[in-house]
């Protein structure tokens, strides 16, 4: 457990082998966390989890590469791309918040928590073989699929969405920079693909009030 971290500080933490979980925040991420950390795991099944439960931080804005996370507060937080964390969660603040996930990586499943407030979560890109968990919680929320590269191939991993509480939950699917002729979109029992394509899956549940396909 990483509770706190003074921005004089870096910090490294190696959680060698065996099946870890590090824990990022003592429940209030933005708050606590000021330096840099660098996550270093080993062989096994690794979790990351930031725990921003109970951040005060408002209109709050985390951002997800494929091998760091930051907020509009904190400093970077790293892994190795060639052994990063099997999972990694972010449980956001009851605040209004807004999450970008620039990239998941092979092998890595991410799940982000928006828990209270209406949050924005904006998938842009998932290598082949990873997966995206977006939970949207309380509060009405927007899950967007490449809101500004427009181009769902960008998304080669499973999808998994749901809002969860909130009246106006909404899943936003952006493909208008797509150049193909005949795109075929299908929608199967909360299941959604690009016929063709290497779109891989949108998987939603029932909680979420309005899905839109921006098409090409």
């Amino acid at each position: 457990h990483v509770n706190s971290l003074s921005a004089s500080m870096a910090l490294t933490v190696d959680s060698g082998s065996g099946d870890d979980r590090v824990y990022i925040g003592g429940a209030n991420l933005s708050g606590n966390i000021h330096g840099r950390v660098e996550i270093v795991t080993g062989n096994g099944d690794d979790q990351l989890i930031f725990d921003d439960r109970n951040g005060t931080v408002a209109d709050d804005f985390y951002v997800f590469q494929e091998n760091y996370f930051q907020s509009a507060v904190i400093p970077v937080i790293e892994w190795d791309t060639d052994a990063p964390p099997e999972r990694i969660v972010l449980q956001g603040s009851n605040q209004n918040s807004t999450t970008n996930i620039q990239g998941v990586l092979d092998g890595v499943r991410l799940s982000v928590h928006g828990r209270g407030g209406n949050d924005a979560i904006n998938l842009h890109a998932v290598s082949p073989g990873g997966q995206a968990n977006l939970i949207g919680g309380a509060g009405n929320d927007t899950i967007s699929l490449t809101p500004t590269g427009r181009n769902l191939d960008t998304i080669q991993g499973r999808v998994f969405a749901t809002g969860e509480a909130g009246t106006f939950d909404r899943i936003v699917l952006n493909d208008q920079n797509n150049s193909d002729n005949g795109r075929n979109y299908r929608f199967t029992n909360n299941r959604f693909d690009v016929v063709g394509s290497p779109f891989d899956q949108l998987i939603y549940t029932g909680s979420v009030e309005t899905l839109e396909i921006q098409a090409g």
